[in-house]
C-alpha cells in the first residue's frame, strides 16, 4: 500500500515519529536510530510497511532496511513489534551477520529475543541473508556497544559518543583504554 513517505517531521516519539505529507499526519513506528535522526520541521523520508491487521505503518531509512524487517516478519511467531525490537538492537549489518554466521546468541544476548526463537530466526534466515562483503566482526561490534553503554550510563549522548569513537587511535586494543580515551574527548569538547 505504502512504499515511502517523504514530509516534514513534525512530531517523535521513544518508538515512533509522525511525518506530514500533502496535509496528512502519519505516525511511524520505528526504530530509535532513525528516530534520532529525524529532526522536527526537517523534510525527512521513510520506507514503509503498512501492517493492515494492526494498521499501523512502520518506518526505515533504507529499503535494505525495511527488507530485512520484511524477512522477519515472514517467519512464523515474529510479528511487527518484536522484529522492530530486534532491529533496536542491532544493526542491520550486526544482525545479517549473526544470520549468514549461524551465532544466534548475538540476537539474543541483549534480551531482544529468546534463544530459542534467535535460533528460529538463524535457521530460517540463513540461506536468504548471504551477504559476505557487509559482514562484521561481531566481537568489534560488540565492544563497540560497550563503549556506547558504559558511556552513555555517564550521561552522554550516543551520537556524541559515536563520533568521538571515529577518533579512537588505532593503537589502542584494551576497552578499557578506549573507554578513557573517548571518555577525555567528550570532556573536552
Amino acid at each position: 500500500m505504502f512504499y515511502s513517505i517523504s514530509g516534514k517531521c513534525i512530531a517523535k516519539g521513544n518508538d515512533f515519529l509522525a511525518i506530514e505529507a500533502g496535509g496528512i499526519g502519519f505516525k511511524i513506528n520505528a526504530t530509535k536510530r532513525i528516530i534520532e535522526k529525524a529532526i522536527i520541521g526537517e523534510n525527512f523520508k521513510v520506507f514503509c510497511y503498512w501492517h493492515g491487521d494492526s494498521f499501523e505503518i512502520y518506518g526505515f531509512p533504507h529499503q535494505e532496511e525495511l527488507s530485512l524487517f520484511q524477512l522477519l516478519i515472514s517467519i512464523s511467531g515474529i510479528g511487527p513489534k518484536m522484529a522492530l525490537k530486534i532491529m533496536n538492537l542491532n544493526s542491520v549489518e550486526e544482525i545479517q551477520s549473526a544470520i549468514a554466521l549461524e551465532k544466534p546468541a548475538y540476537l539474543s544476548d541483549k534480551g531482544g529475543v529468546s534463544v530459542k526463537t534467535a535460533a528460529k530466526i538463524v535457521l530460517e534466515l540463513k540461506d536468504k541473508i548471504i551477504h559476505p562483503s557487509n559482514l562484521v566482526d561481531l566481537d568489534k561490534s560488540s565492544e563497540k556497544e560497550q563503549i556506547e553503554n558504559a558511556l552513555s550510563n555517564l550521561g552522554y549522548q550516543r551520537k556524541d559518543i559515536q563520533k568521538s569513537m571515529t577518533q579512537i587511535p588505532a593503537d589502542l586494543n584494551k576497552i578499557e583504554d578506549k573507554i578513557k580515551f573517548v571518555l577525555k574527548h567528550l570532556a573536552s569538547r
